[in-house]
Formats: C-alpha cells, sequence, structure tokens
C-alpha cells in the first residue's frame, strides 16, 4: 500500500499439485478474490467476488479501483489450463486498508450553508478530502489512523458520534456551527476504551438523553462543547483516568452537568460553564463499594445556578476511597441547595473525618466574602473544620481557558504600630512572587 489509493498483491507461482498428486504442474494463472469491510464469510467463492484473472507469466496485480475508508480482505486461487477449469484451494486471507495519503479526513453535510473548510456537500463515495468530503461521522473514524483528526464542517449530522479508535481525534469548525446526536439515543458522543483521543468543537443540544460518555479511556480530552436542554446527563465520565474535560459549557439540563463516577483518577475537569442544571453542576459518585475518587481535579469553572454545586456521593451502602482530590479556583455561588456537598462514605474512614485530609478545598469564590455565609452554602461532612474552604476569594475568579488566576503571594513582615495615640499603623512589605 505504498503508493496512494493503491493496493498491490504479488505472489509466487506453485510448482507441485495439490496434495503431492503427480503429473505436470498445469499452472493457468490465478484468479484474485476481494471481500469489502469483512473477512468472514462462508461465500468466498461466489463469482461475483472475483476482481481479476491472471494468465500464466503474471506475479503481481494492482488493485486501484478502491475507497480509502474500506478494509479489502483478498484470497487467491491458482487455476490450470485444462479444458474444464480446476481451481486450488483458498490461499490464506490478506486484509488491509490503502492508503489516502492525508491525516485529515473531513466530513459536511448535504447543506452547504456556513460551510468554511469544505468544498462540496458530503457523500460516503468520496474520499473524504477538502474538495470530496465524507457524510458519516461512522465512516470517517473507520477511514482515521492513529494521529490523525476527522475535521466536520458546519451542518447538522444527526447520527451518534463514536471514537472507538486510540488516537483519533475529531473536531468541529465551531460549536455553535457544529451538531452532532441521534434523536432518541442514549448518548449523542461516545469515547469507549480509547488512549488519547479526543472530541471538540461541536454541540449537543435536545432530542437527546444524555450529552458525552467517556468509558474506560484514558489521556482523552473532551473540549469547546456545547451541552444545552438535554432530559439527561451532560458529560459522564466513568472508570477512566488522567483524561482532561475543559472549556465545555453545560446549560438547562435534566440531570447532572458533569458526572465522574467507578474507578477514576487523575481527571481534570477545567474551565468549564455549568449553569442550571437539574441536578449538580459537577458530581464526583462512587459506584460502588471499592470504587476510587482519586486525585481529581475540578479548576477555574463557573458553577451557578444547579440544584448543588459540586458534589461528592456514593450509592447508598457502598464505600469509596476518596484522596487527593482538589475543588480549587472555582466561581460556584448562587446554587439552590448548597455550593458544595460531602454525602459520600469513605472506605476505611468514617464519615466525621475531615474533609481537609480527603481533598483541598480553597480559593473558589462563592458570591461573597462573609465566612458565616459561605459555611451555609456548604456541607463537607459531618465535620466542617474552621478553615476547610479558607482561603477563599475575594473576588471573581477568571474562569477562562488559560487565565492566570495566581494571585501574588501575601504580603510580608506584616508589623502593627500604635506609638501614636488612637492610631494602629500596618506595614508590610510587596510580594515577589505568586502563590
Amino acid at each position: 500500500t505504498s503508493v496512494v489509493m493503491e493496493v498491490r498483491l504479488s505472489w509466487t507461482k506453485p510448482v507441485s499439485n495439490e496434495g503431492g498428486a503427480g503429473g505436470e504442474v498445469n499452472f493457468g494463472g490465478v484468479k484474485v478474490y476481494r471481500l469489502s469491510n469483512t473477512s468472514d464469510t462462508t461465500d468466498w467463492g461466489n463469482p461475483g467476488n472475483v476482481v481479476h484473472v491472471t494468465g500464466p507469466a503474471e506475479t503481481m496485480w494492482t488493485d486501484t479501483d478502491l475507497s480509502p475508508v474500506n478494509t479489502y480482505y483478498y484470497r487467491l486461487t491458482s487455476i490450470d489450463t485444462n479444458g474444464i477449469e480446476n481451481q486450488s484451494f483458498f490461499s490464506e486471507i490478506k486484509g488491509v486498508r490503502p492508503e489516502n495519503g492525508v491525516t485529515r479526513w473531513y466530513v459536511n453535510d448535504g447543506d452547504r450553508t456556513g460551510d468554511s473548510v469544505t468544498y462540496a456537500a458530503g457523500s460516503d463515495t468520496h474520499p473524504g478530502t477538502r474538495e470530496l468530503p465524507l457524510r458519516s461521522l461512522a465512516l470517517a473514524v473507520i477511514a482515521a489512523d492513529p494521529g490523525e483528526t476527522v475535521v466536520l464542517d458546519a451542518g447538522v449530522y444527526p447520527e451518534q458520534l463514536v471514537v472507538n479508535k486510540s488516537g483519533v481525534h475529531v473536531e468541529g469548525v465551531s460549536a455553535e456551527a457544529v451538531t452532532v446526536g441521534q434523536a432518541g439515543g442514549a448518548y449523542s458522543v461516545v469515547m469507549k476504551e480509547v488512549d488519547n483521543a479526543g472530541v471538540s468543537d461541536v454541540s449537543v443540544r435536545g432530542g437527546v438523553t444524555n450529552g458525552v460518555l467517556v468509558d474506560r479511556a484514558t489521556r482523552s480530552r473532551v473540549e469547546r462543547v456545547r451541552i444545552e436542554g438535554l432530559g439527561g446527563l451532560g458529560i459522564r465520565v466513568t472508570a477512566s483516568r488522567g483524561n482532561r474535560i475543559a472549556g465545555n459549557v453545560i446549560r438547562n439540563n435534566g440531570s447532572t452537568g458533569i458526572q465522574v463516577d467507578g474507578f477514576v483518577r487523575g481527571n481534570a475537569i477545567v474551565g468549564n460553564v455549568l449553569d442550571g442544571n437539574a441536578s449538580y453542576g459537577i458530581n464526583l459518585v462512587g459506584a460502588g463499594t471499592g470504587s476510587e475518587l482519586i486525585d481529581d481535579v475540578m479548576y477555574q469553572n463557573e458553577i451557578t445556578r444547579n440544584d448543588v454545586g459540586i458534589g461528592i456521593t456514593s450509592h447508598v451502602g457502598t464505600q469509596t476511597a476518596v484522596k487527593s482530590n482538589a475543588i480549587d479556583r472555582n466561581n460556584i455561588r448562587g446554587n439552590t441547595t448548597r455550593n458544595i456537598y460531602n454525602g459520600a462514605l469513605w472506605k476505611q474512614q468514617p464519615f466525621s473525618t475531615p474533609v481537609a485530609s480527603l481533598m483541598s478545598v480553597g480559593r473558589n469564590w462563592y458570591g461573597t466574602a462573609q465566612e458565616d455565609v459561605i459555611r451555609g452554602t456548604l456541607f463537607l461532612g459531618n465535620a466542617l473544620p474552621p478553615g476547610t474552604f479558607i482561603p477563599y476569594r475575594l473576588g471573581e475568579v477568571d474562569t477562562g481557558l488559560g487565565a492566570d488566576t495566581e494571585a501574588p503571594e501575601r504580603p510580608g513582615n506584616v508589623s502593627v504600630n500604635t506609638s501614636v495615640v488612637m492610631e494602629v499603623r500596618l506595614s508590610w512589605t510587596k510580594p515577589v512572587s505568586n502563590e
């Protein structure tokens, strides 16, 4: 497959008859059989599968009648020169997909309105280039190899987007211009059992149950996705490690904005807007006894008008290993029941264990600087040490992706002077570094 859009087959001529039978080897050539996208059939011998017949002198043939989105499977037979043709058993199966010479696969719907990266309506007979884009999301993912990108031009794609190949990234031209999802489906976008995959810059809107499922994934990304008006969850991350959920807008959905559950470690939830969701903005859920919620970070998120801002919960009667999670530099305000709620049962630790030993909760803005008001919006377990949520922000956090929200280090060398009657003079040195 070293030549773009060609498959070259080669073989050696037989020098004996099948089964060791004696007599002259009347080799008359080769029949080439081909199937597309399946190798499992009992019908290889169907004459309709023959794509080429050679003469006795040939030892090579090049197939050019190909599509870059298909995988082709080949088997050869020998034929003799007798008047009534005899044919050998099949050779072993050889499977291959042709090289199309690109690392970016382009997809477009049937409408050219708003298009910015392709030059034709999509069709699944096209090779997936800018000039001739594909139509189907599924075919584009099948075509893409690890390290390659599927680009969606402006349009509506009424199908489930499933990314089940590691190293493949699917990106829309913008979330405002690209909508994916199939009405009635469980999830509009699924990333399952992948490493270093990604979905970005698409939207999922009403008509589907849930938005995005990240299932048993590692080092993968969901970024700049808009999920609005669904009946269920926005994004669910389950049994996954080291993923990044960033820059998404998740509004007015019928359940939780982002749910993280099962055996999860090291996921980063950064720079998202979680607003007006009927349940939690973010919920870390212990899905069963022995499950883990460890080293997950919630950072620079805007979490407003949900029932609960951030929850840490577990199923009834189960215990979860919870350790070293961080809720840091978020705007968490105006949520109906609580801004932060801890309702989990910790594995091998009593419910009254101070939450500070299980997670860090600091430098968040709760819409006020009055500590008694802040305390009333939080439930962090039966024990709430006075400093659990301190330090907290005295003003709104800039939650834009890439924003510099590091505060300067605290003033140094603070001193108090009362040498003048009825005066208290404070002095300090300026910080020279950030926190």
